[in-house]
């Protein structure tokens, strides 16, 4: 009967460019980010934090050539 079941699990990932990060946000920041979102019309906090994220990079590589 063992021999029937099938090993389920996660599945292998496949060749990305995608990375999963972590935050961790205080209560506080999670309201002014929630706050953000709703008033701004984005689709998630997720989406707010990679915008967010992009621009800043934008802004430092603008410093770093100069």
């Amino acid at each position: 009967m063992a021999k029937d079941i099938e090993k389920r699990g996660r599945p292998k990932l496949e060749v990305s460019k995608e990375v999963r990060v972590q935050f961790r946000f205080t209560q506080d920041e999670l309201k002014a980010i929630d706050s953000y979102v709703k008033k701004h019309k984005f689709g998630s906090r997720s989406a707010l934090v990679r915008q967010a994220i992009k621009e800043k990079i934008t802004q430092l590589d603008a410093f770093r050539d100069a």
